[in-house]
């Protein structure tokens, strides 16, 4: 599967992604081994009250503050 199809996919999903644990899991890889990652953190900006609030959501969210650049 070719990285823009992925980056569809994952992109509308990301709340709901950050509230699961797996989905969770799915998105620290990608903010950790992923060179292009700004459409994860631009999402992540976009929807933060909505992420931030779920105790998953929130985790991520710390990881993404963490492994983001300044």
């Amino acid at each position: 599967m070719h990285r823009e199809a992925l980056e569809g996919f994952i992109k509308p999903k990301l709340v709901e992604l950050s509230h699961e644990i797996n989905g969770n899991h799915v998105i620290f890889k990608i903010i950790t081994h992923w060179h292009d990652k700004q459409f994860i953190y631009d999402e992540m900006i976009s929807k933060c009250k909505l992420i931030a609030c779920h105790k998953h959501g929130c985790c991520i969210m710390q990881k993404c503050i963490n492994n983001g650049s300044p």
